[in-house]
């Protein structure tokens, strides 16, 4: 016959039942933490992305606004320098000088003269000068083509 002592009594009876015990409660536990986390990663997910969006519904309302300035701006200086070419070459006119001489800002305003072969033949911004716009895509093309035919500010 065996002997069974307290300890082998103990184990058995008391220390295995509150390890397995504490096993499955460790797993369950695991298990409803990770699902919480992972709904909560998901909220935070959404909630940045409706941010985001927010913040970039706001930007376009404010970029709307800010061109509507610009807009203006960019007519009457276009009417200014159709007045002024008039009896100016487009192409030999010092372009900086004049931009000087209408107010503009020299480091964010440019002035670009584009002949109907989609190159730039003067400009305020020397690095772009000869620039082919034809060269560099069908869509430029079009859009050009768009403002010809209008005839006026655009």
């Amino acid at each position: 016959m065996r002997k069974t002592t307290i300890l082998r009594q103990l184990l058995l009876n008391i220390t295995i039942p509150v390890i397995l015990v504490l096993l499955l409660f460790s797993y369950t536990n695991y298990r409803y933490n990770k699902a919480e986390l992972e709904d909560q990663v998901k909220q935070r997910f959404s909630q940045i992305i409706a941010e985001v969006k927010d913040m970039a519904a706001l930007h376009d309302y404010a970029m709307k606004v800010n061109e509507k300035h610009f807009e203006a701006r960019m007519k009457e200086l276009s009417g200014m320098l159709i007045k002024k070419f008039e009896t100016l070459d487009p192409v030999r006119t010092d372009l900086y000088k004049l931009s000087l001489e209408m107010g503009l800002d020299t480091n964010t305003e440019s002035i670009y003269f584009i002949d109907t072969n989609g190159v730039i033949v003067n400009t305020t911004f020397h690095k772009d000068l000869h620039l082919d716009f034809y060269a560099r895509g069908k869509g430029y093309r079009e859009y050009f083509e768009k403002i010809w035919a209008k005839n006026g500010f655009v």
